[in-house]
């Protein structure tokens, strides 16, 4: 889950405001509640990550209007249902229109917050990456993998002072690429842990100044933002190897 996300709060009821506010924060998730789907649309800025808990029953809007207002603009918020009505035509309609799940009240606190991160997880940068990754074809996996390398080769670099090393992005890519060493990789116990050890490898060797050991290349990819291609291109090599 990325650091700024926050779980927003949609409900007209003041006391299951204050009780999911409590319950999000004591278990460490940020969260910022709302007592109607206009104070909501008034205060939310669409380049915020996190996840919509949405009550159905509001007066000024209900929360499958707000579900397809946010669809219409191009928000990608996930969004939980939770509402006072009991009914399969409601859960049904949740689904339809794109919720991340539905809840009943009184609903269960664990299986909620359960939801919610999954939620949080799902939609990340990583999550969102990986995700599309285990559905595309084998040729689309591989596709990404030559797409995606490059760019975090090239940030590692700009984090040892060799930005301009075109050359340099170029074999690294070319090995990492061959496909020997993608078998190697996809057949290892730890698929990314493998990456990064290649990747050290192919990068010591003589074309950097700085000596790269595994826990220094990590501490680089953490530091450069890269840790994301890095789940995306595990998550590519073991679509392949699925397939």
């Amino acid at each position: 889950m990325t650091p700024d996300a926050t779980v927003f709060v949609v409900d007209d009821d003041p006391d299951v405001r204050s009780s999911l506010s409590l319950l999000l924060r004591t278990e460490g998730l940020p969260c910022e509640d709302y007592d109607s789907a206009g104070a909501f649309l008034a205060a939310y800025d669409p380049t915020r990550s996190g996840c919509l808990v949405l009550d159905n029953c509001m007066p000024d809007m209900t929360g499958f209007q707000l579900q397809a207002l946010l669809k219409q603009r191009g928000f990608s918020l996930p969004i939980i249902i939770i509402t006072a009505r009991t009914g399969v035509a409601e859960a049904v309609q949740a689904m339809r229109t794109g919720a991340f799940d539905f809840f009943e009240k009184p609903f269960d606190a664990d299986a909620l917050l359960a939801r919610i991160r999954q939620a949080l997880h799902d939609h990340e940068p990583a999550g969102m990456l990986t995700r599309v990754a285990r559905q595309l074809t084998p040729d689309d996996a591989l596709e990404l993998y030559r797409t995606i390398l490059p760019r975090l080769i090239l940030q590692v670099l700009e984090h040892l002072d060799r930005s301009a090393n075109v050359d340099l992005v170029r074999r690294v890519t070319e090995h990492m690429c061959r496909a020997d060493v993608q078998e190697t990789l996809r057949e290892s116990d730890h698929v990314r842990d493998a990456v990064v050890s290649e990747l050290c490898k192919v990068l010591n060797d003589g074309s950097v100044q700085r000596v790269l050991d595994r826990g220094t290349l990590l501490d680089i990819m953490q530091a450069s933002g890269v840790t994301n291609n890095l789940a995306t291109l595990e998550a590519c090599l073991l679509r392949l190897e699925a397939a």
